[in-house]
């Protein structure tokens, strides 16, 4: 019975460390494509090597930014692809910024359609200078959590949860 109860545990903290909280940060963010610090809302999931964070400008614009620690091309200008199962989103003249020598970034301007995508099917993997930087299934699962948090948040009027 002790066994029982004990993988019981397990089992019901595993699901629950596997959620993202829909917690929304206030903050300020430089905004690359605008070149300068706006205003924002933002929700971030941590990933196992890196994060995604889902932003929400005053002006009520939206952006992803996307860390990744491989095929690392930092300050190269390219098309990124960002594929969600079957489904790909490309931005045009993407950018990797770097964070430091083994971490990178893209920021992207994220549309409300795009938004949806994401919360059924997360990011699969990014393709950039012809390198594809995969995501584990995890970490797929947490994507799709908090893009669903952001969906709902930029779906409603008077909207977001602040910590």
């Amino acid at each position: 019975m002790k066994h029982r109860f004990f993988l019981f545990f397990l089992f019901i903290t595993g699901i629950l460390s596997a959620q993202t909280d829909c917690i929304f940060k206030r903050d300020t963010v430089f905004i690359h494509k605008e070149n300068k610090t706006v205003n924002a809302e933002i929700l971030q999931v941590d990933l196992k090597k890196s994060f995604v964070q889902f932003i929400k400008t005053d002006a009520n614009k939206y952006y992803m930014k996307i860390s990744v620690s491989e095929n690392l091309y930092f300050d190269r200008v390219d098309q990124l692809e960002i594929r969600s199962g079957s489904k790909s989103f490309y931005v045009k003249d993407a950018k990797q910024f770097q964070t430091n020598k083994h971490t990178g970034y893209f920021e992207v301007e994220l549309f409300k359609n795009y938004a949806v995508t994401l919360k059924d099917e997360g990011i699969t993997s990014l393709v950039f200078n012809k390198a594809e930087t995969s995501f584990q299934k995890q970490d797929r699962v947490l994507i799709k959590q908090a893009a669903k948090c952001f969906y709902e948040a930029i779906s409603k009027k008077n909207n977001l949860n602040h910590e």
